[in-house]
């Protein structure tokens, strides 16, 4: 498995392009580096602005912002209640976790340039590594968007419940009360919204990923590593064989242990992960079976239903 194949099954994240930089510096370097995601060479990862990847994170910073701004700003003006810290947590973890895909994409390079200096020193893999990160990466995404389409699924079910004439309108002041006060109209800020929060989904799911590959990709080379070990041990007392085996395994030891920049952001992805928890059990598993988020009443002068906000 070499590193072109890596980089090939998984993107670069938002702000490392693949563009070789400019300048005398790094002639004789970028005259061998194809501007491409399939060169080898780790100093190309530079940030180029008008990229897609760079666009892309730009829109969903927006939408992370402007969501936690209304959460916010729904705190001042109802106050410390259940419902608004409710929604300030979780859009504020989606903003947290925006953040970090930053974070990663700055480390991203060095990161390359250490998994390069960690293949020169081992052999190839020999199982079918590509297989393994390609189930990996469907498995992950593919959860993420059944848990966004589910939940989405289930607040309009409870929303028909209480009116079938005014589903999005009920939708959205259940479920995205910081949203349906402070903006008019309904289908447009619906949709918005929804793609907001999904990109803030997919940007911890993204997170995820990454430590994800880096821990298959570290564990596929540890257990190549350890083969060889225990070949070498099995030989006939070559001490000297042993010796160098072990040597190479405590500098690859040292090598993964290097960027420790890295623990506050494994640190963030599990309390992001508890923050996600307390939003799918607590709230969302008893109203899909109670039907509890909001209760229908007809008034008594006539047949129109009201409904409340049980956050």
């Amino acid at each position: 498995m070499e590193l072109h194949q890596l980089r090939l099954l998984h993107p670069l994240p938002p702000l490392a392009t693949g563009r070789c930089k400019s300048g005398d510096r790094w002639s004789s370097v970028a005259a061998r580096c194809a501007v491409s995601f399939s060169s080898i060479c780790s100093i190309e990862l530079a940030y180029t602005l008008w990229s897609p990847y760079t666009i892309y994170y730009a829109f969903s910073m927006f939408g992370q912002i402007l969501l936690c701004l209304s959460a916010v700003y729904q705190i001042f003006q109802k106050g410390v209640q259940l419902g608004s810290m409710f929604h300030f947590i979780f859009y504020g973890s989606n903003l947290a976790a925006a953040l970090i895909l930053a974070r990663n994409a700055y480390n991203w390079p060095s990161l390359i340039k250490s998994i390069e200096e960690i293949e020169n020193q081992l052999p190839y893999f020999r199982r079918n590594f590509r297989t393994i990160i390609t189930l990996t990466t469907a498995l992950m995404l593919a959860n993420c968007a059944v848990e966004h389409i589910l939940f989405v699924a289930h607040g309009l079910i409870i929303a028909y419940s209480c009116d079938p004439d005014n589903v999005i309108d009920i939708y959205l002041k259940l479920y995205k009360s910081s949203i349906y006060e402070f903006t008019r109209g309904s289908a447009w800020r619906w949709v918005v919204t929804e793609i907001f929060t999904l990109q803030g989904s997919f940007n911890y799911s993204y997170n995820d990923f990454i430590m994800v590959l880096v821990s298959l990709y570290l564990s596929e080379y540890f257990l190549v590593h350890n083969k060889r070990l225990k070949k070498a041990v099995q030989q006939s007392g070559d001490t000297h064989t042993y010796a160098s085996e072990y040597r190479r395994r405590e500098k690859l030891n040292t090598k993964r242990d290097e960027p420790e920049d890295h623990t506050p952001s494994q640190r963030l992805n599990t309390a992001m992960f508890c923050v996600h928890i307390y939003y799918v059990t607590p709230h969302s598993l008893p109203k899909l079976g109670a039907l509890a988020t909001c209760k229908c009443k007809k008034e008594q002068n006539g047949s129109k239903k009201n409904f409340q906000n049980e956050f």
